[in-house]
């Protein structure tokens, strides 16, 4: 049986790898020398950039006068640019659904967890809002395990006496969550499908860019929602498993994208893979990592410590469930797989927040 002492440690030192890790990902997607078609695309004029999307060279999307119009907009259309250069291939296609499929679940755990009563306030709505907020510009694979990860082990390193997940909310929250996938993944998809040379790629793209403020109704939900827990920690369960339906779904399509790349990498041909599409593959590299740290913190932490007996024991490393987990991730995506180890988690302490309601209710 661990000391809480052994786990707080163990938790900080994996907070600090997921940082390390955070911060590698950003450098090596957006930092690191030899990108020309980023240094190209950053130090074009605005007017450049607008006749690429078709629009007048001259005209501005802010008003000149306000203070910082013109960085911020020659910025922004950079990013824009960036981004055809990533979904104008198949290679690039396939490989923005693959992460897509990674960040599902992350994003699908944030919100939930988001909601709960007794959330830490690095986990609430308005964290998780600047933290997806935070990705659009330094890479998602790069703001999760910079910020969200450390979070999540500093709650459980503080927190051993509670049982996570924590308990259910208002089943009134449920239909807010099943929506939020829909208002984060459909600019996404236009994103990847509408055609590059389409005149509204560009509100396609900047539709995708803007997507966390979606992540914003959350945060009013929270301000007006009463803590009346008439939900079941089996029913956010069925939630998860429907999204490792979507996850799946992802995971197959970009498979689907990459085996022309996967085949010539097979037969050892040339692949070019220009500044855009290293950075979508350094991302999801991170995606992948906070999958794994997010598995870790709970591997650290569930174990109850010694001197606390509120709470059950709820992981088990077994080498079998470890071999399964592979398995599945590697048929129907680390993503479904890592749905499917949420639904498991709320199954597990479905019966142990039943009787907190039942307390909280007497």
């Amino acid at each position: 049986m661990p000391s809480h002492c052994t786990q707080k440690t163990l938790l900080v030192l994996v907070a600090l790898g997921s940082i390390a890790t955070g911060l590698f990902v950003s450098y090596m997607a957006i930092h690191a020398p030899n990108k020309p078609q980023f240094a190209d695309y950053f130090t074009a004029s605005v007017d450049k950039l607008r006749s690429h999307f078709g629009f007048v060279p001259h005209e501005r999307i802010l008003p000149a006068h306000w203070p910082y119009a013109h960085d911020i907009e020659q910025a922004y259309m950079s990013i824009v640019r960036v981004f055809v250069d990533l979904v104008e291939s198949r290679f690039g296609k396939g490989a923005f659904l693959l992460i897509f499929s990674m960040v599902a679940p992350c994003s699908g755990f944030a919100t939930t967890e988001a909601v709960k009563p007794h959330r830490h306030a690095f986990m609430s709505a308005i964290a998780i809002t600047i933290i997806f907020s935070l990705g659009q510009l330094i890479c998602i694979g790069a703001a999760l395990p910079i910020f969200y990860i450390p979070g999540y082990a500093l709650v459980r390193a503080f927190r051993p006496k509670e049982v996570f997940p924590q308990r259910p909310f208002s089943a009134s929250a449920l239909p807010l969550l099943h929506l939020m996938p829909l208002l984060m993944g459909l600019p996404t998809l236009l994103c990847v499908f509408v055609p590059v040379d389409h005149p509204y790629y560009f509100y396609a793209n900047s539709a995708f860019q803007f997507f966390p403020l979606a992540l914003s109704a959350l945060v009013v939900y929270g301000l007006f929602a009463r803590d009346t827990p008439t939900l079941r920690s089996t029913d956010l369960a069925a939630m998860y498993r429907q999204g490792a339906l979507a996850s799946t779904a992802l995971y197959w399509a970009s498979l689907y994208l990459l085996l022309p790349t996967l085949r010539d990498l097979y037969e050892h041909k040339p692949v070019y893979i220009n500044d855009a599409i290293q950075l979508i593959l350094w991302d999801a590299v991170g995606v992948l990592a906070t999958l794994v740290f997010i598995v870790l913190i709970d591997t650290i932490a569930d174990p109850v410590p010694a001197g606390v007996v509120q709470r059950p024991n709820l992981h088990g490393c077994k080498t079998s469930r470890i071999l399964k987990t592979v398995g599945i991730a590697s048929i129907f995506g680390p993503g479904a797989a890592m749905q499917l180890y949420f639904a498991n988690r709320e199954e597990a302490v479905s019966e142990h927040n039943a009787m907190l309601v039942k307390l909280k209710k007497q």
